[in-house]
Order: C-alpha cells, then structure tokens, then sequence
C-alpha cells in the first residue's frame, strides 16, 4: 500500500484510504498496523479484533485469513495510484525506506513472540492472496520484489533473540 493513496475521486494518506475505503475502494479495508516510510508504526486494529487486510485468501489449508492472521501493511513512499501500484509490484520498481526495516521486523518478531507464531506462518499478501486464489491477474502482489526479504528476516532474527533474552519486553 502506497503512503498516500490516489484513487476516483480523491487522494488520501493511508489511513484516512482505509477509513474511507467501503466508499472510495467499495469494499472494507484495514489493517492491525501501518508502517510509514519514516518507520514508525500506526496502530490501526487491536490484535485482538479482525482486520480486512487478506480478502479472499487461503495459505495451509486454511481460508478467508482476515479472521486469524495479523496484518501489517508496510507503507512505500510517495503517492500510488492503485492500477501503477500493481504494475510497480510486479516490475520490483517500488523500494521500501531504509527505516521501515527495523521497525518492520520488531513489530512480527513481537507478534511472533507474544502469539507463539512459528516462522512458516509469517508470510506476505502475495503468498496468501495471488492470482492462484483470486484468479489470474487479480492477486495480491505486496510486498512485492522491491522488499528485502533477506535483510527482513535477519531484523527479525535478531528481534526474537533479543526478546527471548528478556521475555517481559515483549508483553503489553
């Protein structure tokens, strides 16, 4: 998802996007969290409750995983307007900001942590929700081939040995 959202009839920051999305996307949108480009996280859904990040998704054997995964969209930098999104995605154009990494990968390795959640369950939108479960050329691309996965997963890593360390962090 873009920082700022351009869409029929407006632009918009991303939250205010998915506020209005049921009017501006005709269908409900959210995430638990949005990441900006400066890095800092933007609470949006409590855990606890449902958010509308996934849609139509399936990802071992389970299906519609609004209602049982976390969501965190990681915010590129900029405006996006949906069709240029899809396009950058697919083409690996779209880079995310060196801050977004480090505050990324404490945010899943926390939730990983607090909820027991095995790596192989971390996963991204394109994994969940691409064209092999919504048809050709209507999935889900993001993070798309822009994303460091490899540098990712080593923040992660190193969040998780840090929280095991000391496991009071990681309540609250």
């Amino acid at each position: 998802m873009g920082e700022r959202i351009r869409a029929e009839g407006g632009e918009w920051p991303a939250v205010e996007f998915l506020r209005m999305s049921p009017t501006v996307a005709g269908g409900k949108l959210s995430a638990h969290c949005l990441v900006t480009p400066e890095g800092t996280v933007l609470r949006c859904v409590d855990d606890d409750r449902v958010a509308y990040h996934a849609g139509l998704s399936r990802f071992n054997g389970i299906e519609q995983l609004n209602g049982v995964f976390l969501g965190a969209e990681v915010l590129l930098p900029g405006t996006w307007e949906y069709g240029a999104f899809r396009k950058a995605m697919r083409d690996g154009v779209p880079k995310f900001a060196d801050p977004q990494y480090p505050a990324v990968a404490e945010l899943i390795a926390g939730w990983m942590h607090r909820y027991d959640i095995p790596r192989g369950m971390v996963t991204g939108h394109e994994t969940v929700a691409g064209d092999d479960v919504r048809g050709p050329g209507k999935g889900k691309l993001d993070p798309g081939r822009g994303f460091d996965h490899l540098r990712f997963w080593g923040l992660v890593h190193g969040h998780l040995a840090a929280l095991r360390a000391t496991p009071q962090a990681a309540t609250g």
